[in-house]
């Protein structure tokens, strides 16, 4: 779109769109101060926990959900979904770590 904004332009929306388009595009861009910068210890914490493949590498990693941060936070939680733990019929385990889960996330998007 940046090589015929005009022509994007007439035909996907209306002056005040583009502007937002534009502000969008720049938040994006990854020299932008309103994104999260990851430490790289939290990186090698992501990159563990996107490594395991079901609950019981979970259950063996010993990651502690009161310690996670919010972006490590939602990919436990994608994880969890994956394997089932939000189901009626998950075991006792998986519902408890789930919820656990659900109201740490809860707690950091407040603050």
């Amino acid at each position: 779109w940046r090589h015929t904004p005009s022509k994007w332009r007439k035909k996907q929306c209306a002056p005040g769109q583009w502007r937002k388009v534009e502000r969008v595009v720049e938040i994006l861009a990854m020299h932008h101060e309103d994104i999260v910068r990851i430490s790289e210890p939290e990186q090698a914490r992501i990159a563990q926990i996107e490594s395991l493949e079901d609950w019981g590498q979970w259950q063996s990693a010993g990651i502690t959900i009161a310690a996670l941060t919010l972006p490590a936070a939602r990919i436990v939680e994608k994880k969890f979904r994956k394997w089932g733990c939000d189901m009626k019929k998950a075991k006792p385990a998986k519902k408890k770590a789930f919820k656990e889960l659900r109201k740490h996330l809860s707690t950091l998007q407040r603050s």
